[in-house]
């Protein structure tokens, strides 16, 4: 596999004058500070499957893909922590009535085509 590897990466990058690994500038992992940014990075992550037309808005909570009905849990992991996600959208309580406004709040926001 080494060898397949290696070849196939110096002939691709012979062919296409390509120097360097073939995906050394592909992804990039940037810091995402608290407040309007993460927010938003937050509604973009949640509102994709509504974009590519996965699934339907009003559906979002039942895609079995999405990280949100884990959000909703009284039981969920505990590494997902809610607290920044619901302060950075007003300070929203970590409870039913606050899930209810954020999930709303998406809902408009993926039929306005933000996020």
């Amino acid at each position: 596999m080494k060898w397949l590897q290696g070849t196939w990466v110096r002939r691709a990058n012979l062919f296409r004058k390509f120097i360097g690994r073939r995906f050394q500038d592909r992804y990039k992992a940037l810091v995402v500070e608290p407040g309007e940014t993460f927010s938003g990075v937050g509604d973009y992550i949640h509102l994709k499957p509504v974009r590519a037309r996965v699934v339907e808005s009003q559906r979002l909570l039942e895609y079995p893909w999405s990280s949100q009905p884990k959000w909703k849990r009284a039981a969920r992991p505990a590494w997902l922590e809610a607290g920044t996600a619901l302060g950075e959208r007003g300070g929203l309580p970590d409870d039913t009535s606050g899930w209810k406004q954020y999930f709303a709040r998406l809902e408009l926001a993926a039929k306005e085509g933000a996020g």
